[in-house]
């Protein structure tokens, strides 16, 4: 999946700093000044300027930033339906795999103008919806639950593609975490790591592994 070389309309910007988000701005009408570029926060307010005007969200940092993204926008509109694709711009200091666009100069405007001629693909993640206590969440990266009061009694199910749901497990547990294919704590686990908890502290015990 692509678009149409040039015929990329606008993008979000999603930056913790307006310095960045101005940095990021800048680039790009450099490499194309018709298109509209706009702050993450405008779309919070007027989710109509995804559907009439954006085709990318580009999202500053790690692969945090894009966890929060997806969670900012669940959190106000209760669905993911109608989110752009993702472009993950990296600062110098950020870490993650999810590297595509250098936030540093030449490197970002060699990037995007692989964008405006269709040089990328889609790729997609799994994002889960969890129920907890009637509560509805969203699990990008991993969600952490805990339960009160102590020793809580957890069913755990999935709803499977026909709509029908299935009993996964019966535990008693302090709590539970949800990991989807994004984030790195998923991948270590899958590798075999170790995942310790006491009553002090959580500890997340990693093996290497390649992602």
């Amino acid at each position: 999946m692509s678009l149409k070389p040039n015929k990329i309309r606008g993008v979000v910007i999603s930056a913790r700093e307006k310095s960045e988000f101005e940095l990021v701005r800048k680039q790009i009408f450099e490499c194309d000044q018709n298109i509209t570029v706009i702050p993450f926060d405008e779309i919070l307010h007027s989710p109509e300027i995804l559907r009439d005007k954006i085709d990318l969200i580009l999202t500053i940092g790690g692969d945090g930033s894009i966890a929060w993204l997806v969670g900012a926008y669940y959190k106000t509109f209760e669905t993911i339906e109608g989110i752009k694709p993702i472009v993950p711009v990296v600062r110098p200091e950020s870490v993650g795999y999810l590297k595509q666009l250098d936030l540093e100069g030449d490197k970002f405007k060699e990037g995007f103008r692989k964008l405006l001629t269709g040089d990328y693909e889609v790729v997609q993640r799994a994002v889960l919806q969890i129920i907890v206590d009637k509560q509805k969440l969203i699990a990008v990266n991993e969600v952490l639950i805990s339960s009160s009061p102590h020793l809580g009694k957890f069913i755990v199910s999935i709803v499977n593609g026909k709509g029908i749901t299935e009993i996964i497990a019966e535990i008693l547990a302090d709590g539970t975490m949800v990991a989807t294919s994004i984030g790195s704590t998923a991948w270590a686990l899958s590798h075999g790591g170790l995942l310790n908890l006491n009553e002090d502290t959580l500890e997340l015990i990693f093996i290497g592994a390649m992602h």
